[in-house]
């Protein structure tokens, strides 16, 4: 006895096999990175955080701000003595 595969379950297969043909291409081909708009000193780090910090907005807030790397300090504001 001969069994035939209806068209809806060839259509199922077809969309499990197209689902793992386009996984494996996005896994191979994945989306490019998008650029940064970065800081590229540390001047002009320390200096978009100040400013940053000094808008009007903050003006009644107390807030200290403190940003270390693991060599030295990169950024510090307010901080009570100590930390």
């Amino acid at each position: 006895m001969k069994t035939e595969i209806g068209w809806c379950e060839n259509k199922s297969r077809f969309k499990i096999v197209a689902g793992v043909v386009v996984a494996c291409w996005l896994a191979m081909h994945p989306a490019p990175g998008q650029g940064t708009n970065g800081i590229a000193t540390l001047a002009a780090l320390q200096e978009q955080i100040a400013a940053h910090l000094a808008q009007p907005r903050f003006s009644g807030a107390l807030w200290g701000v403190k940003i270390v790397s693991t060599r030295e300090k990169l950024f510090l504001n307010r901080m009570p003595t100590g930390c």
